[in-house]
């Protein structure tokens, strides 16, 4: 329901992104064709959530192990540039006028443009707003991903490396591992096999607890129109301007205000883009809470090489050592961790490592100590 949404929306944006700018053409009007360079902004954003959409069903490959996941972020970086292009031209072609004011706009196909405009977004809000329901798909660290029946990824692990000269061994499913601190000492366990457990698998109270929501993609689309909906009144304010006092500078004005709003939300777009390329851990959650959580588990001594990045906007993977006591079943410790990173956390990919927890070794590890 949502991707169809989408399609709707983007067949109607791009009919009148061709409207706007033949409009804008006839009246003269820069202000019309910014408008239109933000719609175009908008129209490439709801692409790319079409592209994500399409791509995120696409299996992972040997050489892909992640995925397609990205391709939404490398549609992101092409979409911003081309958009700041276009608003470079406009706002050169703005100063220009300012400068001779050699210009004439033509006030009514200004205004009847900028009017279509308005009743166009009022149109795109209500289909986004009543048509995107149903598909519930959030952020990290704030909700769910709902299709009617439950479903998620979780791989604990637990396995033992052994720290030789700095480097790292890793030991096959049927060996024992070791890990071996500064003073040689080993401490064999035996390896568990890796645990892959289905959202279903979980307590039935954490799957209520998650809140629906609609797709992330078509709340952002929702937001565009909003900022469109606004910038068509502003044109419209501009062709009442220039029809009723026949001040003209109120067109290249215009641009130039427009021409602001694009760089704030391509910018804030591309700062997550950069986040995401630089695999930051998702800004919506915090690292500690995150660790504090793990190692409020029971049995678990210590929670660390702890990292988290984000794959997209809205989808992050985790990987975590957990050293617990000898004691405790390092199954039912895996199973709480990922508990916890699927439901709480909303995490895409989890990786646990469990091993016994060793004072000395802990003290010693080089990789045991968390970022700054």
């Amino acid at each position: 329901r949502a991707e169809k949404t989408l399609v709707f929306v983007s067949i109607l944006t791009t009919v009148f992104i061709a409207a706007e700018f033949a409009g804008g053409y006839i009246a003269n009007s820069l202000a019309i064709m910014t408008d239109a360079g933000h719609m175009l902004s908008d129209l490439l954003s709801f692409v790319i959530s079409l592209c994500a959409i399409y791509v995120a069903r696409r299996p992972a490959t040997m050489r892909l192990s992640f995925g397609f996941y990205r391709a939404e972020i490398l549609g992101a970086v092409c979409s911003i540039f081309i958009i700041w292009i276009l608003t470079g031209i406009l706002v050169y072609l703005a100063i220009i006028r300012v400068i001779h004011e050699d210009f004439e706009i033509d006030a009514d196909p200004m205004l009847i443009t900028a009017g279509v405009g308005v009743v166009f977004n009022i149109i795109m809000g209500a289909a986004l707003h009543y048509g995107g329901g149903g598909h519930g798909h959030s952020h990290f660290g704030g909700g769910s991903h709902s299709h009617g029946a439950g479903h998620g990824h979780g791989h604990g692990h637990e396995h033992g490396h052994s720290h030789e000269n700095g480097a790292d061994s890793r030991a096959n499913q049927t060996s024992m591992a070791s890990h071996e601190s500064s003073t040689d000492d080993t401490i064999p366990y035996r390896r568990q096999s890796v645990l892959s457990v289905p959202v279903s698998a979980y307590p039935t109270e954490e799957v209520s607890s998650i809140n629906r929501q609609r797709n992330i993609n078509v709340r952002a689309a929702f937001v565009h129109v909003i900022g469109d909906l606004v910038q068509s009144i502003g044109v419209m304010i501009a062709a009442l301007i220039i029809k009723f006092t026949g001040w003209k500078l109120a067109d290249p004005v215009c641009t130039f205000l427009f021409s602001i709003l694009v760089l704030v939300t391509t910018l804030t777009v591309m700062r997550d883009v950069v986040h995401v390329l630089m695999e930051g851990t998702p800004r919506d959650v915090s690292y500690a809470a995150v660790k504090n959580d793990l190692q409020k588990i029971k049995g678990v001594r210590a929670a660390h090489s702890l990292h988290m990045w984000s794959l997209t906007m809205d989808k992050a993977a985790l990987a975590v050592h957990l050293a617990i006591d000898a004691s405790e079943d390092a199954l039912k410790v895996m199973q709480k961790a990922n508990r916890i990173m699927r439901y709480k956390y909303n995490v895409a990919f989890t990786t646990v490592q469990v091993e016994p927890f060793d004072v000395r070794y802990m003290t010693s590890c080089e990789q045991c100590v968390g970022p700054v």
